[in-house]
């Protein structure tokens, strides 16, 4: 169930991001998209998970991802900590 959600999740975000570069490049001079931006075709279908465990499935695949992400920023902040200061 939760590798099902990091899956969907995953393609949701590669989805987006698509969007977001097709965006970039489609945005006239008005700054907006042009009418019809983002068709729910672009978008990943929800995973049968059951409704109830749905919000369990996606939460825990989201605090994974930050855990991992604070470890990184921890472990950056103690190796730039042991670095000599060049002034």
């Amino acid at each position: 169930m939760v590798a099902e959600a990091q899956r969907y999740l995953q393609a949701r975000e590669e989805a987006l991001r698509s969007h977001d570069a097709h965006h970039d490049s489609s945005v006239g001079e008005s700054g907006t998209l042009p009418p019809g931006g983002r068709t729910p075709r672009d978008m990943p279908a929800l995973p049968r998970i059951p409704p109830q465990a749905r919000n369990a499935a996606f939460a825990t695949v989201i605090y994974s991802e930050f855990l991992k992400e604070l470890a990184a920023i921890a472990q950056e902040h103690s190796i730039q900590s042991h670095l000599p200061f060049n002034e």
